[in-house]
C-alpha cells in the first residue's frame, strides 16, 4: 500500500495568467508516467489549490523522483509560480 495518494501545491499565474500545464512525474528509473493536463487556464495574480490523485499520474507505489510542470500554451510562456508543492496521504 502506498504512503502517499495526492499531489497537491497552489499555483498563481503570474501578472499575466492564461497558462495551461501539463503535469507528470519521472519514476527512480528516469520513466516518465501519465501527463495530467490542466485544462483550464490560470487566472493572473491569483492563488489556486491543486490536488492531483497519483492514480491519475500513474504513480501509485511509485518512487517520485521528479515532478515536472511545463506550461503548453500555444502563446509564449508567461512566468507561474508554485508554493507548497507536496505528496499528500
Amino acid at each position: 500500500m502506498s504512503k502517499y495518494s495526492k499531489l497537491e501545491f497552489y499555483i498563481n499565474g503570474g501578472d499575466v495568467g492564461g497558462q495551461q500545464l501539463e503535469i507528470y512525474v519521472n519514476d527512480k528509473h528516469g520513466n516518465g508516467k501519465k501527463k495530467a493536463v490542466m485544462r483550464e487556464s490560470l487566472a493572473p495574480r491569483e492563488w489556486k489549490f491543486v490536488s492531483i490523485p497519483l492514480e491519475a499520474l500513474e504513480a501509485v507505489d511509485t518512487i517520485i523522483v521528479k515532478v515536472n510542470i511545463a506550461n503548453v500554451s500555444r502563446d509564449s510562456a508567461p512566468q507561474f509560480f508554485l508554493n507548497d508543492l507536496s505528496l499528500v496521504s
